[in-house]
């Protein structure tokens, strides 16, 4: 005999202001984590000696302006309260094989919606570059700013800069698909009385997505295409039983490894002393020979090597049926290892350097057009037109900040509960379901959750 169920699911995270920060940085000045961006106009903080210490973005390291003109600045805050939202079905197969063996196979079919949700928090800037409408920090952020086809006899030639093609931020993304194959291969070890323990062996199938380093906050649905091995147990006990209802208590819990896989993530970047660069991989650079700058995002998306490690699920329930109705209620937790990642190709240490602002001035040092009596003016030198306050030289291996991305150790717990109603005396049991939970966790590097379902499954 075996089984086969359906599972209708939605899912919402709850966790805005805690995710935000994840998205954030840690303000020294305010010793504080922001769950925003704030860039600055350089006119107003005291050039040189307040560079490195103001908690805010330098608006010039991202908007290429060489004559330091006050109206090519961005003064804005924006707040990030990025939401994700995920629905779909669920189908699980159990099938009896001989021998007490078994096999069981599900995969769910998702739509999964991110969304970093931008706020301001002050009044949106805008600036004005030859030939484009008025450009805010939303404009750059989304990947619509660029400067790349300035008069010639227009001082803005020396502005060039290309868009953001990375690391975007940009409203709602969505993507669907089925979210991995969880195949396995059980045993019935012990079956007495109403009391039965199963061991499997199990192992995940990657079918759903991979990142491409796009956007930001990328709708992934998965685990990010690593396979994955392990075992499980499922246990079920007998606490009180009479002529209509019984108490079961239901012990399960798996632990399975994942294997290694490359995935595409948006490095960000630190000083020579280790120091965090505040959304560092938004910073323009240059590349050596190459004219126009670049947001640093559009190169420090590599190519990862990205070992999950271990991953453990357990769930401790207690199930009360009385006739043909079911009531249970559970604890579910889930913790996975921190991450070993590395980078999958050798960077180039002598091709890129954050663009260089003058001492005393507000004017990016570099400029665009190609000038033989200029030593500032283009082709970009790494080891010329380098910015001396964040990294004085050429972007070296060193600097880039794998932490930035490295998921950390991750516990989360769950409460649940479910209502099922089960239709025993037709020939193929049906059994109709709904339930709810809340997923919780007690640090900013997860998703806390709500939940509701409703399942069909029937007996044959």
């Amino acid at each position: 005999g075996g089984s086969i169920q359906v599972m209708g699911f939605y899912q919402k995270s709850t966790n805005k202001s805690n995710l935000g920060q994840y998205f954030g940085y840690y303000a020294e000045k305010e010793k504080n984590i922001r769950d925003y961006i704030s860039v600055t106009k350089i006119h107003d903080i005291d050039v040189p000696l307040t560079i490195n210490e103001t908690d805010d973005v330098l608006s010039t390291y991202i908007i290429h302006n060489y004559e330091g003109e006050p109206d090519r600045e961005f003064n804005t805050k924006i707040r990030f309260k990025p939401t994700q939202e995920t629905y779909g079905i669920r189908i699980d197969y159990h099938q009896i094989l001989f021998h007490n063996f078994f096999i069981k196979a599900a995969f769910p079919i998702v739509n999964v919606k991110n969304s970093i949700n931008l706020s301001t928090i002050t009044k949106v800037s805008f600036i004005n570059i030859s030939g484009y409408p008025p450009k805010s920090l939303f404009d750059y952020l989304s990947g619509n700013l660029e400067n790349n086809n300035p008069e010639d006899d227009d001082d803005e030639a020396r502005d060039l800069q290309q868009a953001l093609t990375h690391a975007k931020i940009a409203g709602a993304q969505s993507s669907s698909g089925v979210a991995d194959i969880n195949l396995a291969l059980g045993y019935n070890i012990w079956k007495r009385r109403g009391n039965k323990v199963d061991v499997s062996i199990i192992g995940t199938v990657p079918t759903g997505n991979e990142a491409t380093g796009e956007y930001l906050f990328e709708p992934i649905y998965g685990n990010g295409a690593h396979w994955a091995l392990g075992g499980a147990v499922d246990s079920k006990f007998r606490l009180w039983k009479n002529s209509n209802d019984s108490l079961e208590l239901l012990i399960n819990f798996n632990l399975k490894y994942l294997f290694d896989n490359t995935e595409k993530r948006t490095v960000s970047l630190k000083d020579n002393d280790g120091k965090k660069l505040k959304f560092g991989h938004y910073y323009l650079v240059g590349k050596r020979g190459q004219n126009e700058l670049l947001p640093a995002a559009n190169i420090l998306t590599q190519d990862i090597e990205v070992e999950p490690g271990l991953q453990f699920e357990g769930i401790v329930a207690l199930a009360f049926r009385t006739k043909n109705v079911t009531f249970d209620v559970g604890y579910n937790i889930f913790a996975k290892q921190g991450e070993n990642i590395s980078l999958k190709n050798e960077w180039n240490e002598d091709l890129y350097a954050i663009a260089r602002i003058i001492t005393g001035e507000v004017a990016n040092a570099y400029g665009t057009t190609p000038n033989e009596a200029d030593p500032d003016s283009a082709p970009f030198d790494p080891d010329a037109h380098y910015d001396r306050y964040t990294i004085p030289g050429p972007i070296k291996t060193e600097n880039l900040d794998l932490e930035s991305i490295t998921s950390p150790t991750q516990i989360t717990h769950k409460l649940y509960c479910g209502w099922g109603y089960a239709f025993n005396d037709w020939k193929y049991p049906l059994m109709l379901g709904l339930g709810t939970s809340f997923e919780f966790i007690n640090c900013n590097t997860g998703l806390e959750n709500y939940a509701i379902w409703g399942k069909i499954g029937m007996s044959f």
